[in-house]
């Protein structure tokens, strides 16, 4: 039964006129904060897919204000409104930020107030004062270079991809500095870009390039075809049972595809076997007879299949928005609570009402998770992504690794050398793992098991990342911990949640593009043939969402006194970035079309050629102005008299003719000569593009981190940046078991002889038990 106590009860305004604000509104709506919305005036062009469904998802259970101002207006009315909200979400340009300063107009009313602005390149850098699009914060981001067809133009994911981050991580970033302000009473500015909340959506991109000088280049699309859709398997040669499923015995029992690397060699031979396979049989067939040998292959869905998806309506995944279904929550809590009221807060602060008194006793703090205890048991990088989070803004995190299957510590060696402690020199580990602990736990011991008990005892939040059964068969199930500290939160993230027909499948983030339905969305006009990122885009999204429960779990845990166990699916929390998918779905029937990289209402829109290699960059005009300033910079006078729909009706035409100005000029030309009348434009940035970019460089978005067993190299830094606790790398990524003495001894109080026994049962270890890999002797060029 709910027990009518939602986690949070802060009061958000949001102001902000596009998908960012909107979606970190519907993420605190949805975890109980009082979230009013106040359209003071109409969105920009292109900030808002073309759907009226889609303002339905983001307006249910948020009070609505339909007030129009002009900017002096409502800036006039703000500081009397100020001692009534707590956060207060804007999407201002730097322009606009300059002319009014809103924190501080706000703060004398309310000192405990955060204002979080959320615009496209951030209120610094030389691209700070740039026109910009959902299209331009993409392009810089990263993950448009990587995706589609080597030979032809880069893909992008539709549907308002970068605005999605943003606001995602707007929602985690206001949410930190409102426990901050709840503990001390001080208020602060937040600022989150767009393009850096992109950026800081890699696993490896970066890493790849600084420690093996590795380019990545897009290499097609690895969905097979079944005989009625398609699959993704994760990294067909990974796991040996493939050539099971691919009724290959033969192959399996070979000694040259006995191991991983014998595999690598015979790739080609293993994906022509695997495509002939699935494309005579159906695809749940295919599915189902490998996820029963734990191969990691799942169906790609798209929107109408995912609404009639039996494990989705078993899980009461969607919710009802004008009596058609759309996406959830990205997370569920094992205990409900009553939905509360729809918050009239504006309304009563317009009409006079006595703002509510300021809360509770005032502590002294660092950060805003200072004194939290985090233990970490995750694999790949959804969880470990989550934990960085936390730990960037103070936490501490000890991650749990297992001497014989360490996490992520066996790719991305400086200059392709593993080396004597190769285990230490994972380029991926030492970017997800920053400002951690780590010891190593064997928790199928009797042993292991007890001091991870005793561990939890000592801990606020336990975040995993496994799949469904691995706590559980541990016996370190929500309800034991529970036992041994009642107050814990915990939130474990797997592939499909913990219950459903799929509970118990397993997946990882390339698999999740696909089953998710992002797949579905992302091709070229005219072929069927559908895409994936090139990366691993939802472990990003699950980890900030976990971070988002985690904190949300603490909040409920001060107002009721119990913990909480929040049960995540990967599928679940990408779905929440195919709004419109599913309103097309609704509104149009049938799939949302693969349109490449244009914009239906828009033109000129997309990617277009430039001098070097593989070089590109994105354009996007949405204004009858833009297009007239287009025209004049690219010699296109004769068209310029063309309104919206006349450009849509001739977008081949205009395309054609706008690449021919872009091709023979290098991309930091033709982006200067269009940004410089006003006309969106950015470089579609390449993974060893990145660091080089000017306006990263100029906002210090890579960190140099020095390790004891790499040196120093720069690592992705934080996709949000805080007036008065800003977040800092405090110590590198841990070396394997570095804080085994630490945790073992001073922190559980074991005596040496104890913690010996550890070591001689198995329980824990110095290094982990795997070879040293070989040398890799020549760079990749695909990720």
């Amino acid at each position: 039964m709910p027990d009518g106590t939602a986690p949070l009860d802060f009061r958000v305004l949001n102001l902000a006129r596009g998908v960012a604000g909107a979606y970190a509104t519907r993420l605190l709506a949805d975890l109980g904060a009082q979230c009013t919305w106040w359209r003071w005036t109409d969105p920009r062009p292109g900030d808002w897919p073309p759907s009226d469904l889609v303002y339905a998802y983001f307006e249910d259970g948020v009070e609505l204000h339909d007030d129009r101002l002009d900017r002096d207006a409502l800036l006039a009315a703000l500081p009397a409104l100020a001692p009534h909200f707590d956060l207060v979400l804007t999407d201002f340009s730097l322009p606009e930020l300059e002319q009014d300063a809103l924190f501080e107009l706000l703060r004398p009313a309310n000192p405990a107030i955060v204002v979080a602005n959320a615009d496209h390149f951030g209120r610094s850098g030389p691209y700070a004062r740039w026109a910009g699009d959902e299209l331009t914060d993409y392009a810089l981001g990263g993950y448009w270079s990587i995706a589609g067809h080597p030979e032809r133009e880069p893909l992008r994911v539709p549907g308002h991809q970068a605005q999605f981050h943003a606001g995602l991580q707007v929602a985690f970033a206001s949410l930190a500095a409102l426990r901050y302000a709840r503990r001390t009473g001080e208020g602060q500015e937040i600022e989150v870009s767009a393009a850096e909340a992109m950026l800081g959506a890699h696993w490896s991109t970066t890493v790849a390039w600084t420690h093996e000088g590795r380019v990545f280049m897009r290499t097609g699309s690895d969905l097979y075809r079944a005989k009625d859709g398609w699959v993704h398997f994760f990294n067909v040669i990974v796991h040996q049972n493939v050539l099971v499923l691919l009724d290959r015995p033969d192959l399996a029992a070979h000694e040259d595809f006995q191991t991983i690397l014998g595999r690598r060699d015979h790739l080609e031979e293993i994906e022509a076997i695997a495509r002939e396979w699935c494309a005579q049989r159906p695809m749940m067939e295919i599915v189902e007879k490998g996820q029963s040998l734990r191969v990691p292959v799942v169906y790609m869905a798209d929107a109408p299949w995912l609404l009639a998806d039996d494990h989705l309506a078993d899980r009461e995944y969607f919710r009802d928005c004008r009596g058609k279904s759309m996406p959830g929550r990205p997370y569920r809590w094992t205990d409900s609570w009553s939905e509360p009221a729809l918050p009239d807060t504006l309304a009563r602060a317009l009409a006079g009402d006595a703002p509510p008194p300021p809360s509770g006793e005032r502590t002294p703090s660092a950060s805003p998770f200072e004194g939290l205890r985090i233990i970490e048991v995750t694999n790949n990088w959804a969880g470990p992504i989550a934990c960085r989070h936390l730990a960037d803004l103070g936490a501490e995190v000890i991650k749990v690794e297992l001497a014989t299957r360490p996490a992520t510590r066996g790719s991305h060696y400086p200059g392709l050398d593993p080396g004597k402690y190769h285990y230490n020199r994972s380029g991926y580990f030492n970017e997800m793992n920053r400002n951690k602990r780590d010891i190593s736990l064997n928790m199928a011991t009797d042993e292991g098991r007890q001091v991870f008990l005793d561990l939890a005892a000592k801990a606020d939040v336990v975040i995993e990342n496994n799949s469904a059964r691995v706590m559980p068969n541990l016996g370190l199930a929500y309800e034991k911990l529970a036992e041994v500290n009642p107050r814990l939160v915990m939130v474990s993230i797997s592939g499909f949640g913990a219950t459903g027909v799929r509970r118990d499948w397993i997946a990882y983030g390339s698999n999740i593009e696909a089953a998710s339905g992002l797949a579905s969305t992302t091709g070229y006009p005219g072929d069927e043939r559908p895409y994936r990122t090139g990366s691993f885009i939802a472990d990003p999204i699950a980890g900030a969402h976990a971070a988002i429960a985690a904190v949300a779990g603490l909040e409920r845990l001060e107002r009721t006194g119990r913990g909480s166990h929040v049960d995540m699916a990967l599928t679940e929390s990408a779905m929440t970035f195919m709004v419109a998918a599913f309103a097309h779905v609704h509104d149009h029937g049938g799939s949302m079309p693969r349109l490449g990289n244009i914009e239906p209402a828009d033109a000129p829109t997309g990617a277009y050629p430039v001098d070097g290699r593989d070089d590109w960059v994105a354009i996007a005009v949405r204004t009858d102005e833009q297009w007239r300033a287009l025209c004049e910079v690219a010699g296109l006078d004769d068209l310029a008299s063309l309104d919206g729909p006349a450009r849509v009706s001739r977008r081949e035409e205009i395309d054609g003719r706008l690449a021919a100005w872009t091709k023979p000029r290098t991309r930091f030309e033709a982006v200067r000569e269009l940004q410089a009348v006003g006309v969106p434009a950015a470089s579609i940035l390449h993974n060893w593009q990145l660091h080089a970019d000017p306006h990263f460089h100029a906002r210090g978005s890579f960190i140099d981190i020095e390790h004891p067993d790499t040196g120093v190299y720069p690592y992705p830094g934080f996709m949000w940046r805080f007036s008065k606790t800003a977040p800092a790398v405090h110590s590198p990524a841990p070396r394997f078991a570095e804080a085994n003495d630490y945790v073992f001894g001073e922190l559980l109080g074991l005596d040496a002889e104890a913690i010996a026994h550890l070591y001689e049962v198995g329980a824990t270890a110095d290094e982990p038990a795997v070879p040293t890999p070989p040398f890799v002797v020549a760079p990749l060029t695909t990720p």
